[in-house]
């Protein structure tokens, strides 16, 4: 598990632990991380609950000041009664630890920060496959560019992508996922293929009791285990509700409301499709990115023998999860349209639009080079774009390209 804060006030009065679904739990309670005075009420025991549910405020005054007050997305509208709770005794300090997903952490701080509430988040993610370096730098210098100083950019060029485990197994092997779970290195690959099976079996196992079944008033895990596996085939890809209904014997707005729940609880991470003028017709579908690409591997039935498109499609995920780290305020968005003019991953940071591209070999590359001519003319993207390139049959040799046109 890794951590990182996204801003630390010199006295915060508000602490966000926020968890994606795939961390430690174990991490996460540290003695160093909750400070060793401070003890643990969960939200997920039945007591602790049913006392907030019933007195929200003295739940706070009972715990708000010694406590880690854990599992708070459990508990409907917890994050409210927490900023009026804050607002009302200047004095209170509060820290909660929840699910969530980048976007809801992000409005959580601006709901804070609107009320006057001094906020410190710190993010904790499952171990990451891989790493980005980023380099930003602002765009020519106006005397060559000819723009004014309000039009300057900011670039963002991806300078490196370090492998932090072992990809084995064409791009998403069983070995880095077992890590995720601590069985650390050692293990053969056989060993590694057989932990990792069970360990995701455990997790969703526990994900339908804690997270899942309660909030979204399930009982029979069938049709949602057929839901997830056909969501598991849509990884890096945008999604189409009325296919991934039909593969799981639901409809199509139930199939979107269940995906947005699992975002909203750091699951995954949905990312919204960027528009075109006309008569550029762009496809509207969010695509979905896993917070623990392992989970996918194992719905997928892939663990032994993955194909070669679905590892891509893991490795394009990893690249996702490490932009995201390494960017942590920017906001992501995709393209693709009807003629396959694609941009599988555009950061968008103080008014630049960055594309990002994966490629396996130079026909890829050569796409990735009209894709970039064409969005950058429409004013799509920037004009400067990076190109992730790796061999499938090599797959922790990452090499990195700054595209220009």
């Amino acid at each position: 598990m890794t951590e990182s804060t996204l801003i630390k006030p010199s006295a915060s009065r508000l602490v966000i632990e926020a968890l994606e679904a795939g961390a430690h739990e174990a991490g996460a309670l540290s003695g160093e991380t909750r400070g060793p005075s401070r003890m643990l009420v969960e939200l997920s025991d039945i007591r602790a609950w049913r006392f907030f549910e019933a007195a929200p405020e003295d739940f706070l005054e009972q715990y708000a000041s010694d406590f880690v007050i854990a599992d708070a997305h459990l508990a409907p509208g917890f994050y409210e009664r927490a900023l009026d709770f804050l607002q009302s005794r200047p004095q209170a300090r509060l820290t909660m630890r929840a699910r969530f997903c980048r976007r809801t952490l992000l409005e959580a701080m601006k709901a804070a920060a609107a009320r006057g509430i001094s906020v410190e988040a710190r993010q904790f993610s499952s171990r990451r496959a891989l790493a980005a370096r980023i380099e930003l730098s602002q765009s020519l210098p106006i005397e060559a560019s000819g723009q004014s100083p309000e039009d300057s950019s900011t670039n963002i060029a991806l300078s490196e992508v370090v492998c932090t485990a072992a990809l084995q197994t064409r791009g998403c092997g069983a070995q880095h996922f077992s890590d995720i779970y601590g069985a650390g290195p050692g293990l053969s690959h056989d060993q590694a293929q057989r932990f990792s099976a069970q360990a995701w079996t455990n997790f969703f196992k526990h994900m339908w009791f804690e997270d899942l079944a309660p909030a979204l008033r399930l009982r029979d895990r069938s049709n949602f285990f057929s839901y997830m596996k056909a969501l598991a085939r849509q990884t890096s890809r945008g999604l189409n509700w009325a296919q991934i209904a039909a593969s799981s014997s639901i409809s199509a707005p139930t199939a979107r409301d269940w995906t947005r729940h699992l975002e909203s609880i750091g699951l995954c991470e949905l990312i919204e499709p960027l528009r075109a003028p006309a008569p550029r017709r762009a496809k509207l579908r969010p695509k979905l990115y896993w917070t623990t690409p392992g989970l996918a591997l194992w719905l997928a039935d892939s663990m032994l023998s993955p194909t070669e498109e679905f590892a891509a499609a893991l490795v394009e995920n990893a690249l996702f999860l490490a932009l995201k780290d390494a960017l942590p305020f920017a906001r992501f968005r995709h393209f693709i349209d009807t003629n396959y003019i694609t941009a599988p991953i555009v950061a968008e940071s103080e008014g630049t639009k960055t594309a990002f591209f994966l490629v396996r070999n130079e026909k890829e590359r050569m796409h990735a080079v009209k894709s970039l001519k064409s969005l950058a003319k429409a004013n799509i993207v920037s004009a400067q774009a990076n190109v992730l390139i790796y061999d499938p049959r090599n797959p922790a040799l990452l090499q990195t390209e700054t595209l220009r046109v």
